[in-house]
């Protein structure tokens, strides 16, 4: 869907899940280039709140695991067995930060689809 171009991965993996491939895990590595400064990091993390906010509203995944502070959870244990300390400062503000934008995502859907909308109003 060209209207939340930041989860377009996700809405992927949830079409192939759905065709029933399986997804498995490897022990191959991402590298991923982040954003320079800080008040790039913050904008990035803010949008893609609110991006996966209208991604559960569109598709009705109304998830736990869809939610900020318990992916951040996860990641931070992950981090905390792996023993990469130094990742938890990063972990921790990009969690909070997308945190906010998902309620913000949330609270713009709900004004401006008002009351007695169904999610069906963005598809």
């Amino acid at each position: 869907d060209p209207r939340f171009p930041r989860v377009d991965d996700v809405e992927l993996a949830q079409k192939l899940l759905r065709g029933g491939l399986r997804f498995g895990v490897s022990s191959a590595s991402a590298y991923h280039y982040h954003k320079s400064t800080l008040r790039d990091f913050r904008k990035q993390r803010f949008v893609n709140g609110r991006a996966k906010a209208q991604y559960m509203w569109k598709h009705g995944i109304y998830h736990l695991s869809m939610w900020p502070p318990l992916t951040t959870t996860y990641m931070v244990c992950f981090v905390l067995v792996k023993r990469k300390l130094w990742l938890l400062p990063y972990l921790i503000t990009g969690g909070a930060i997308e945190t906010a934008g998902t309620a913000k995502g949330i609270w713009e859907l709900l004004l401006t689809l008002g009351p007695g909308h169904s999610r069906h109003r963005l598809t």
